[in-house]
């Protein structure tokens, strides 16, 4: 059966790779925001298996606002 977006993995990993195989590099499909707090997903397909995953990308600590500041800096 083959993967949907509503069944692919979802990966917390600091370098993209496919966790299916372990493929480097995946495609890139669609890049999304996910919350307010600069968060966003990324919709890939592996080179390697052609499977279907998700990457959810978190801003560096550098990038979070400082306590008090209501709007987000852009990095």
């Amino acid at each position: 059966m083959p993967d949907t977006w509503d069944t692919s993995p979802i990966t917390f990993i600091p370098q993209a790779s496919c966790p299916h195989c372990g493929g480097l590099k995946p495609i890139i499909v669609r890049t999304m925001p996910v919350e307010s707090d600069g968060s966003y997903s990324r919709r890939c397909v592996c080179r390697n298996c052609s499977r279907r995953f998700l990457i959810v990308l978190e801003p560096p600590e550098s990038c979070l606002p400082e306590f008090g500041r209501t709007d987000l800096p852009t990095c």
